[in-house]
């Protein structure tokens, strides 16, 4: 796998040490790892949101979204297509299914290209996949997002995804110092209100609303 996309980057800053996302604030690593899924099909053309924000395929999966067809086929078969029915199956799902299935392909498309290592549960858990990251990895993925943001380099649109998200999970504290994650936070602010790319606002712009959407459920 040549290419990271922020979903795939996401998940690796989410994960702990133990291959496991992370029991504080897990209703929120899950909500925003969904939300990025959904914006990362939704830029790549694949689906696309109506004024009542439904979602539909425009596209058909391919193997550029391979990490994703979980995600993808679950939209393409669900009676309701609104971001809040799709999120919630993921979110508050009784057994995980569809989030043990989407994180198990993100987790082996990462698995294929090294940046985890896929682990085997033991005893009760022993059918269960976890996915360590690669420190070296994420390493890479934070000092990119803070050159970029803290050091007054040129933002890129995947930076931007993965800094809001980092930020509206709270896995920033994780990274970044509380003086970072402050100007972080207020860059995140000044670009949504500045002369930026309308395709950088409006990613910020559909975080937000699926997050929302998704906490008032």
């Amino acid at each position: 796998m040549a290419v990271l996309t922020f979903s795939l980057k996401y998940l690796m800053c989410a994960l702990n040490e133990k291959g496991k996302i992370p029991v504080l604030k897990q209703t929120e690593v899950i909500t925003c790892l969904v939300a990025g899924a959904i914006l990362e099909l939704l830029y790549d053309g694949y689906v696309a949101l109506d004024e009542k924000n439904n979602i539909g395929i425009v596209k058909e999966a391919d193997a550029k979204i391979s990490h994703l067809q979980p995600l993808f086929h679950l939209i393409q078969r669900s009676k309701k297509k609104s971001i809040k029915s799709i999120a919630e199956q993921y979110v508050f799902s009784l057994n995980n299914k569809h989030l043990n299935e989407l994180v198990d392909s993100i987790g082996n498309s990462l698995a294929d290209g090294n940046f985890v290592l896929a682990r085997e549960g033991q005893g009760f858990f022993k059918k269960k996949t976890y996915y360590i990251p690669n420190e070296d990895e994420v390493l890479k993925i934070v000092e990119k997002i803070r050159a970029e943001f803290l050091e007054e380099g040129t933002l890129n649109e995947e930076t931007v995804v993965l800094g809001a998200l980092l930020h509206k999970s709270g896995l920033i504290k994780k990274y970044f110092s509380k003086f970072e994650a402050a100007k972080l936070k207020r860059r995140l602010a000044e670009i949504k209100n500045s002369g930026a790319s309308s395709l950088i606002i409006d990613m910020l712009r559909h975080i937000e609303a699926i997050i929302v959407v998704i906490a008032i459920t």
